[in-house]
């Protein structure tokens, strides 16, 4: 939970480097493995409880996310849009 809430707020304040992203994803990763949930696969720890997984963190996709979230505030052109988009 501290993982995401705190990458988030990095990424979506001044984004993240791609080394930094592959760095989080690792230590999350490790510390789920070491918790000895090695007998399911990764993509299936990112699945939904109700589908066999933990709903793990998925860094990347957090960011990407963010990123396209980002890019539609951006693109608004809308009378109510942001003044930086103008």
């Amino acid at each position: 939970m501290f993982a995401g809430s705190i990458s988030q707020y990095m990424m979506t304040v001044q984004g993240m480097q791609k080394d930094v992203e592959s760095a989080t994803q690792k230590i999350i990763n490790d510390f789920v493995w070491k918790a000895n949930w090695a007998s399911i696969t990764l993509n299936q720890t990112r699945e939904h409880f109700k589908n066999g997984g933990i709903k793990l963190l998925d860094i990347h996709a957090k960011k990407e996310a963010i990123d396209l979230m980002w890019l539609k505030k951006y693109l608004d052109l809308s009378l109510s849009c942001p003044l930086w988009t103008a």
